[in-house]
């Protein structure tokens, strides 16, 4: 696992170190070299040394001078979707703009004086890590294919009785069963039979209306009439939990 740490004072960059590697060590048995923790002491040290799909977390100082740790953020999710970004900071200031990089934590320094926050932020980035590596096996058109959870939008049992995978970059029909995607996906708790033999993955989710569900692809996914009390449930509880 590649971990980068971003903080143009050597101390808390040390410090944040410590922290992460004796969370991984204790917490998830992971050392050198399965564990790869890279400090920089700068945004542009970073940026000069980034390459997209590398680094699995990486935490940002938000004070920075030159090349701060939002902007920083900006740049790295414009090339890099999956990775995982965690802010530190001595000011919640910033907070709301976390939310527009996707960041899964903003930690408050001194860290070893927040560890149980720090500890809380890496058990969720662990776990979403893990969401993310799950796939499926699928056949289209009877070629074998991997599908990876995360690339699934939503899925649909059409009249024509086959099934159709609305995938980030394309509509995958399928020859597979509904019941063997319905006792895969439902299992992940991203993912939710709204309609009838109709599968959608929360992540993708804009906003929550009356009788159907508004993606961030600008589709509308309808609810059943009969689901809609626990669908409903099942969306603002999986909401509150990111």
């Amino acid at each position: 696992m590649q971990i980068a740490i971003v903080d143009d004072l050597a101390v808390e960059r040390k410090l944040a170190k410590q922290l992460i590697g004796q969370y991984f060590y204790q917490h998830r048995n992971l050392s050198s070299p399965a564990l790869n923790l890279q400090e920089f002491a700068s945004g542009e040290e970073f940026w000069q040394n980034f390459t997209p799909n590398t680094f699995s977390l990486i935490f940002l100082d938000i004070y920075m001078g030159g090349l701060n740790g939002i902007l920083l953020a900006k740049k790295i999710r414009n090339l890099d979707k999956n990775c995982q970004i965690i802010f530190f900071t001595s000011s919640q200031e910033h907070l709301l703009d976390g939310y527009d990089v996707q960041a899964c934590g903003y930690l408050l320094k001194p860290l070893n004086l927040n560890l149980g926050r720090l500890y809380k932020t890496l058990d969720y980035c662990w776990e979403k890590l893990a969401l993310d590596k799950r796939s499926l096996a699928v056949t289209s058109e009877k070629t074998p294919l991997m599908v990876a959870f995360r690339e699934l939008i939503y899925l649909e049992y059409n009249n024509s009785r086959s099934i159709n995978l609305h995938l980030t970059t394309q509509v995958l029909p399928v020859s597979d069963s509904y019941a063997y995607f319905a006792n895969n996906l439902l299992t992940d708790r991203r993912f939710i039979e709204c309609y009838h033999k109709l599968i959608l993955n929360l992540d993708y989710v804009a906003n929550l209306q009356e009788t159907d569900f508004l993606l961030k692809t600008g589709a509308r996914i309808p609810i059943s009439r009969r689901k809609k009390l626990s669908v409903k449930q099942a969306y603002i509880e999986y909401f509150l939990t990111k």
